[in-house]
């Protein structure tokens, strides 16, 4: 594989999403609806787990056949 070719395999390999919304609230209220799983639960998905820090995981789910890890 030429050094062109490799690049552009790990560049489909890559998935980011960004993104900017602002919101009229605390700071700290936002995070904790963004970090923690009782936080999520009252905006997004009916399951979440949330297990912080560097290399932690998000777990949110809809339902059974609607559910993911991150």
């Amino acid at each position: 594989m030429t050094e062109p070719e490799a690049a552009a395999e790990n560049k489909k390999q890559e998935r980011r999403v960004e993104s900017e919304v602002a919101i009229n609230a605390p700071v700290d209220e936002v995070w904790k609806a963004l970090t923690e799983a009782d936080g999520l639960k009252s905006w997004f998905p009916l399951e979440a787990r949330v297990t912080p820090g560097l290399g932690g995981k998000m777990f949110a789910s809809w339902g059974a056949d609607c559910e993911g890890e991150s």
